[in-house]
C-alpha cells in the first residue's frame, strides 16, 4: 500500500517505530505495508497513530479479493451444463470451485 508508507514517511516514522507505537511486529507491519489486509482493531490503531481514517484500508477490497481468486474459464463449464440459461447451476459450479481453489490454494496469476 504506497499510500501508507507515504503517510509513514510523512511522519518521518520508521516501519519499525510504527509497529512498537500500534503494538505489533515490524514483520507484521511491513506486510500490511506491502498489501496485506489488517484486522480491524489493527487499522484503527495504525490509521489513529498516522492520523488517517481507518476505513481507508478497506477501500477497494471487494475488488482486491475477487481478483486474488482463481476461477476457471467460463467455457469449462459449457460442456456439462444441463442447460445453458440455467444459472443457479452456473452459480453452484462457480461457488464449489472457489471453495475449493481456496483450499487447495490456488491464485490468480497476474
Amino acid at each position: 500500500m504506497d499510500w501508507l508508507r507515504r503517510i509513514r514517511n510523512f511522519h518521518r516514522l520508521t516501519q519499525r517505530e510504527v509497529a512498537e507505537r500500534v503494538g505489533i511486529s515490524t514483520a507484521s507491519y511491513s506486510s500490511i505495508e506491502r498489501g496485506r489486509i489488517p484486522s480491524v482493531p489493527v487499522a484503527k490503531a495504525i490509521a489513529e497513530e498516522l492520523g488517517f481514517d481507518w476505513m481507508k484500508f478497506y477501500d477497494g477490497i471487494e475488488e482486491r479479493i475477487v481478483d486474488d481468486l482463481y476461477i476457471p474459464p467460463k467455457r469449462q463449464y459449457q460442456k456439462e451444463a444441463p442447460r445453458q440459461e440455467d444459472s443457479d447451476w452456473w452459480l453452484i459450479q462457480m461457488e464449489e470451485d472457489i471453495i475449493a481453489s481456496r483450499r487447495l490454494g490456488h491464485r490468480k496469476r497476474k
